[in-house]
């Protein structure tokens, strides 16, 4: 017996000569063809991943670097043969970054096609899901084609089967047959290599390989002999077949210092803006930009986790794909919107779709009460009012006055502007006749085009109308107005000038956080938004993933009226590691004090008295004299960065020097930090009104320490420190640094914190312990 043979098949075919299997990759953990033992190439740029599959592990590629070639064995038959696999598609090949192909394109999934020397075979699938398998015949392309599509996000049994000798060649998926050729002459086999999940030639779109399969192979195997429909279907209706995770993050970047462990973020690959948050049966869902093939940008589709605690977060299969003709090239940003009358109250989905022609506003709905299957409803507005920029995307849902609207963002006279279109609740059709909701006044401070437009009531009649400009005279930078809805749906601001909503200097040319989705939930309006990287494609190659989003913060209305108040929101006190943490008050402090905690998931909270010579705050992610500062003086919140190692990805806007004015900074006023580090990301929050994320690449695994730093002697009123996990509270052993020095009235307690002399418990000091209590 061939022990190399699914044992499922064992049981259900006695017909198939096991002798005559002359291929077979089971990848359990390997990629060694077990007929012949040999050890194939494999190529990418992290270890090849495995995952569950059909039986045991399956190969798992990551759609943009990961294939796999070995050299065809001679013992292949040309006459008689079934090719088969099992696979399961994250997405469908990209094959072409800049626009949707008005054709599909194939690369192949399994082969040794050689277009050169025309010889070889192999299944190929196609940038829309097009299934071929594909030979040569003396020389003479044959392609048998699938009637229908390969679908993405679940196991499909694909079978080839070459009959010379009855003239036919077949093609089955999931036990049903979907194609046929005839076949007059024995397959030219060639001396190609045996190619696994890309064709023999690379397409390249910088770094990333675009003709690669994304998604799982399992049960690769060539039998030189014809397997009958029967045989086929007995395989496949004998098959325990389960739903496919294609989510890597925990194995495959379980180094990365840099990935942060409680931001959300989606498991691989590419996101962009999040949008269209919301709270449903029990859950927060966050739906995203994403393209699953490769973290760079291209043919978007919409991302989905979830979460119960707005710190654990889990993906979900993808929401909506494009496959239409009119969002073929992408399904753009737009929002999750809930209406009692338009759709019933159930969340649903607007975004912008494109084609090759323009962009339209579409609708689709889910299917289920977990929002894990979507329908789309299609086109609900057709394409830009004339007389506005082509530029015409992002839709946001929003009512007032009794009304129903939806604003999209645009450019009018080159300067950014949102159009309006009002529900028609006779015809159930929206508008689309130039209306503009709003528009800025200059291109310098409002931008030329505005991206994500997000309208929510924030209190009492008082609408904030929130978006991100392209092109202001500080680039891109996220802004708001606040104002009234006036009878007609048009937005009346309380100012012509806007505000930022990052803290001042903390945003400009694409830093900081942006396009933020805003959601209201039990009776708390909160924000979160993209925090781009900002580094090299070769970095993001490097790392498998590119960019996250920040902390929620919840938003409300100063006193003023007509500035925002950022708090922190999230409950990140499940987080604290209680054994590795400090936390004090009235500390005295003259130069550096190690705070003995260590990590790159970190608490810092500080309440400083402000004096404007001194410097105050705390250095992390430090090793010596290689460190990263947060620190209150001069009149302004500092994130210096420039005693760090690390990927430097601000270079010429901010040079490691986050610099940020305070709004008041008067001798004797208390100021109030709270910075949140989870690898490569930093939000801070001052005064519990403020707020600034700020991404930093440190590259010095060992340079992990927290410490509070003055630079002249100053009483800190408070501060503690807290390593994080999202593991639950894990003790660890502590990492206690002891004080650089004692003096006769320097006290510190067991744990080597610096504390006062009337400290409760077991205290010391250079000549003398003592209890208080």
């Amino acid at each position: 017996m061939n022990k190399y043979f699914p044992i499922l098949s064992l049981l259900s075919l006695c017909t198939i000569d096991i002798s005559a299997q002359a291929l077979y990759f089971k990848f359990d953990n390997s990629v060694d063809e077990h007929i012949s033992g040999t050890q194939c190439n494999v190529e990418g740029v992290r270890t090849l991943p495995f995952a569950d599959g059909i039986s045991g592990k399956a190969l798992h590629l990551d759609g943009y670097s990961n294939y796999v070639s070995t050299k065809l064995s001679n013992d292949i038959s040309t006459s008689a043969m079934t090719f088969s696999m099992w696979i399961a598609a994250e997405t469908y090949p990209m094959m072409n970054v800049n626009e949707a192909e008005t054709s599909p394109s194939f690369t192949l999934i399994a082969g040794n096609i050689d277009e050169k020397t025309k010889t070889g075979f192999g299944l190929m699938l196609s940038s829309q899901g097009d299934l071929q398998f594909k030979c040569f015949l003396n020389s003479w392309q044959l392609i048998c084609t699938s009637d229908r599509k390969i679908p993405v996000g679940k196991w499909s049994y694909i079978v080839a089967t070459v009959d010379q000798k009855s003239n036919r060649i077949q093609l089955f998926v999931d036990g049903n047959q979907v194609g046929s050729a005839k076949c007059p002459y024995e397959m030219s086999l060639g001396a190609a290599p045996f190619m696994i999940g890309k064709s023999q030639e690379t397409i390249l779109s910088g770094p990333f390989i675009i003709n690669t399969f994304n998604g799982m192979i399992d049960e690769l195997r060539i039998d030189n002999q014809v397997f009958t429909t029967e045989e086929i279907i007995s395989i496949y209706s004998s098959t325990s077949i389960h739903n496919p995770q294609f989510n890597s993050a925990k194995e495959a970047f379980a180094n990365n210092i840099l990935r942060p462990q409680f931001h959300g973020m989606p498991s691989h690959a590419w996101t962009n803006e999040c949008h269209g948050l919301t709270y449903y049966n029990g859950k927060y869902h966050l739906f995203f930009q994403k393209n699953a093939n490769g973290p760079y940008m291209a043919r978007l589709h919409w991302g989905h986790l979830t979460s119960t605690d707005l710190l654990h977060w889990t993906e979900v299969p993808i929401a909506i794909a494009p496959t239409e003709t009119y969002d073929i090239k992408g399904c753009w940003s737009g929002c999750i919107f809930s209406d009692a009358e338009i759709t019933n109250n159930k969340p649903y989905i607007l975004y912008t779709g494109v084609d090759n022609a323009k962009a339209r506003i579409c609708m689709a709905s889910p299917t289920d009460d977990q929002l894990t299957s979507w329908q789309k409803n299609g086109v609900i507005i057709d394409g830009r009012p004339s007389g506005l920029s082509d530029d015409f995307r992002d839709p946001y849902f929003f009512s007032a006055n009794g009304e129903k609207y939806i604003v999209v963002g645009t450019s009018k006279n080159n300067i950014g502007a949102c159009t309006l279109h009002k529900y028609n609740k006779a015809t159930k059709q929206w508008t689309n006749n130039g209306d503009i909701f709003f528009s800025g006044t200059s291109q310098a401070e409002c931008g030329r085009f505005w991206e994500m437009p997000v309208v929510v009531e924030i209190e009492n009649g008082k609408y904030l109308f929130c978006c991100t400009p392209l092109e202001t005279s500080d680039g891109v930078k996220t802004l708001y107005w606040i104002g009234t809805i006036a009878a007609n749906g048009t937005f009346v601001p309380e100012s012509e000038h806007p505000q930022e909503l990052e803290m001042k200097g903390a945003s400009k040319h694409g830093y900081g956080l942006l396009s933020p989705t805003i959601w209201q939930h039990n009776g708390q309006t909160m924000l979160l938004g993209i925090v781009p990287d900002k580094v090299s494609s070769i970095d993001n190659y490097n790392w498998g993933w590119a960019h996250n989003y920040s902390l929620p913060r919840q938003i409300e209305l100063n006193n003023d009226g007509t500035t925002l108040q950022q708090k922190f929101v999230t409950n990140i006190q499940q987080l604290r590691n209680r054994d590795n943490y400090f936390s004090n008050s009235d500390i005295e402090i003259n130069g550096e004090m190690p705070l003995g905690i260590n990590g790159f998931q970190i608490e810092m909270c500080g309440t400083f008295t402000y004096r404007s010579n001194a410097i105050q705050g705390f250095r992390f992610l430090q090793n010596g004299d290689n460190y990263a500062a947060l620190y209150v003086g001069e009149g302004k919140i500092n994130v210096d960065l420039t005693n760090l190692e690390r990927i430097a990805n601000d270079n010429g806007v901010y040079n490691g020097i986050y610099s940020i004015p305070l709004p008041s900074a008067n001798n004797g006023d208390e100021i109030s930090v709270r910075a949140i580090l989870d690898g490569s990301i930093l939000d801070v929050f001052v005064n519990d009104n403020d707020a600034f994320s700020v991404r930093l690449f440190p590259t010095n695994a060992g340079a992990n320490s927290v410490s509070l730093y003055s630079n002249s002697p100053q009483t800190i009123k408070s501060a503690s420190v807290y390593s994080l996990t999202t593991n639950g509270m894990i003790t660890r052993a502590r990492n206690i640094a002891a004080p650089k020095s004692l003096s006769d009235n320097q006290f510190y307690n067991l744990l080597g914190q610096r504390v006062s002399a009337t400290t409760k418990g077991l205290v010391i000091s250079k000549n003398q312990k003592r209890i208080n209590l």
